[in-house]
């Protein structure tokens, strides 16, 4: 369960020792692996997460943090991670592994945002239903039965159901959105 209603709230609770960053991060591995129904996720870093989630609480600890300290972040899988793969949900790339980190993970990463995994997507991202991934359609959580729709629908529902905390989905035609929408329990972070 989550504890806090913003980052700041999030972050005052770290240094104050009442959260640990850990725990906080094994939560949302959690609750993707308890939705795994959902077909949500092509690829979770659960133990790099893990990993991240110390240091990063040591340097909340020690003030060393960056602007985005302690927010865990699932990526589009058309976005690049080094050393990751980066399927596109497209069987023509279901194994190719990222010779380099997009500019806009790496911005999350260098400000001390945990990765946690990569969400499933239409293939190379061009399309709205996210039913045409190699991986299968993302399942509404409201009815397993119905895709999400939309991205930002998609997305809407793995943060209602505390999946994940903040997404970045890719070019969303019609939806208007942009910049930072922050609401009681979660953020959602256009690029």
């Amino acid at each position: 369960m989550l504890h806090y209603k913003n980052h700041s709230e999030k972050l005052q609770q770290i240094i104050n020792g009442e959260l640990s960053l850990r725990e906080n991060v094994a939560y949302f591995i959690q609750r993707i692996a308890d939705n795994y129904h959902l077909n949500a996720f092509n690829q979770v870093f659960a133990e790099e997460a893990l990993l991240q989630a110390e240091i990063v609480q040591q340097k909340i600890k020690e003030r060393k943090h960056g602007k985005l300290a302690g927010l865990v972040i699932a990526v589009k899988d058309v976005l690049s991670i080094k050393d990751k793969l980066t399927t596109c949900s497209s069987n023509i790339l279901k194994n190719f592994t990222s010779i380099y980190t997009a500019t806009a993970v790496q911005k999350l990463i260098d400000e001390d945002a945990i990765i946690i995994g990569k969400t499933n997507c239409d293939e190379f991202a061009m399309g709205s239903s996210n039913e045409n991934s190699v991986f299968g359609p993302v399942r509404n959580p409201a009815d397993n039965e119905r895709e999400t729709a939309l991205s930002i629908h998609r997305l809407q529902r793995l943060l209602h159901n505390s999946i994940i905390v903040i997404a970045n989905p890719t070019f969303l035609p019609a939806s208007g959105w942009s910049g930072m929408k922050q609401s009681r329990d979660c953020i959602i972070v256009i690029i």
